[in-house]
């Protein structure tokens, strides 16, 4: 079984998708602000979609971190359609979004990518003591997609990273692939994954560490 985990939610879109597409997959929403995870429990209720775990919290927060620890999954699948636009832009985009968007959900410091980097360190640093495969789909700016593959890369050394285009053909996705090798006292194994393809172990962790981290 897959968990997914809808990171800034706001009106549950993704999340409700995806439960009412696969009820039997177990589904978390979390979000920074109380207004909108208000707004996607209405709307849930309204589509008579039940199921879904919504979480208030930043990121990958100590509360967003419990729910994660307490899910029987196999496999998880982290969705984020976090705000990814430059503060620049603001100047450029047509007031009828501005007007009624609010500025934290679609303007993020660094060119627009800190929430999605302060996501990925998160994630590489807090979530493998689960031990599963994960499994991270993000929409982004186009021009951020390829130093985000670079920024993903160098924190998940053994994953498989894709782009993907919207329907004008630009760089509007990627998918981040980490499927976790297991433990082994030597790093430098050589060993293959479940795809068959050979790969080298990556160094050893002091998984307790992790584990203190996942808890705080």
């Amino acid at each position: 079984p897959t968990t997914t985990w809808d990171v800034g939610t706001g009106s549950g879109v993704l999340a409700l998708s995806l439960k009412s597409n696969s009820p039997n997959t177990e589904v978390f929403a979390s979000d920074v602000s109380s207004g909108a995870l208000a707004i996607a429990k209405r709307n849930a209720k309204k589509l008579n979609i039940p199921g879904v775990r919504f979480i208030k919290g930043s990121l990958l927060s100590p509360t967003v971190k419990k729910h994660l620890r307490t899910s029987k999954q196999k496999q998880l699948l982290i969705v984020a359609n976090l705000p990814y636009l430059p503060k620049d832009d603001k100047k450029k985009m047509h007031k009828q979004v501005t007007k009624y968007e609010p500025n934290s959900a679609l303007f993020a410091d660094d060119h627009g990518s800190s929430l999605i980097k302060q996501l990925l360190n998160q994630v590489a640093t807090g979530l493998p003591y689960l031990r599963v495969p994960i499994s991270i789909l993000l929409e982004l700016d186009p021009p951020q997609s390829q130093p985000l593959q670079r920024f993903a890369q160098s924190l998940f050394p053994y994953a498989e990273i894709k782009p993907f285009v919207d329907f004008n053909q630009k760089s509007r996705f990627i998918e981040i692939t980490a499927d976790l090798p297991p433990l082994q006292k030597n790093k430098d194994v050589e060993q293959t994954n479940k795809t068959g393809i050979p790969v080298r172990e990556r160094p050893e962790r002091d998984w307790r560490e992790v584990e203190r981290h996942f808890q705080q």
